[in-house]
């Protein structure tokens, strides 16, 4: 999963819970994001081998966490995991399920046509959405105690409106359109039902837990801040 040439952002991006690994090294790495970590093993004096043998084992903290007793890290390694499971599985499984029943001569054919181009619409914009939250939102959370150099007004904010257009969309899809169609699309209906659960309950988890807290979070770095000026 990781190699030596791999550098401590990437690391970290992957498997935000390394950070509690990193974090027991006693050495500061928010500031050396750019070395390798083979780079930063041998500079603290760290077990290459080891800290990437529990980097890819650590079990993905489970869904029944007390999440607003969790560090940032443990909940984003979660979300992170979930978003593994719908990119690599959820969508093309879907897709499949889709393509299968997108036939002329199948009852409703013209409503599973819409609904398909929906879904297709649907995870185009939900791929985005997920790199832009491993890539940006994500990482600038885990950083907020130590450096706060992003607007979040800007780039937190859209991405919350974006996933509630989102789940908009893919209930639209569930809803009005797969309960009317022909008994032989139930797998479809049953995987799809399943997916906007899930999906429901991991927005349910940032716009909750994880965004209030980066808010206020920030709030405390500004607080201090200002003390400062006038100290």
């Amino acid at each position: 999963m990781f190699s030596e040439n791999a550098s401590l952002s990437k690391l970290i991006r992957q498997r935000p819970i390394v950070i509690e690994l990193l974090e027991t090294t006693g050495h500061s790495f928010w500031n050396h994001l750019d070395m390798t970590v083979e780079s930063f093993c041998r500079e603290t004096g760290t077990d290459f081998a080891e800290l990437l043998r529990v980097a890819e084992t650590m079990p993905v903290p489970s869904s029944d966490s007390d999440w607003n007793r969790e560090r940032s890290y443990r909940i984003v390694d979660f979300l992170n995991a979930e978003h593994r499971q719908f990119r690599d599985e959820d969508i093309p499984i879907l897709d499949r399920l889709f393509s299968r029943q997108d036939s002329s001569e199948l009852p409703n054919s013209f409503g599973m046509k819409f609904a398909y181009q929906t879904f297709k619409s649907f995870a185009e914009s939900f791929l985005e959405h997920m790199h832009e939250e491993e890539e940006h939102v994500f990482p600038y959370i885990l950083r907020l105690e130590d450096v706060c150099t992003l607007n979040l007004e800007s780039e937190f904010h859209p991405t919350h409106q974006i996933s509630a257009t989102m789940i908009a969309s893919l209930g639209h899809v569930y809803e009005q359109h797969l309960d009317q169609l022909a008994l032989n699309t139930g797998s479809l209906k049953d995987e799809m039902s399943d997916f906007k659960n899930r999906l429901l309950l991991h927005a349910k988890l940032e716009i909750e837990v994880l965004f209030p807290r980066a808010k206020a979070m920030e709030k405390r770095l500004e607080a201090r801040r200002n003390i400062l000026v006038f100290a």
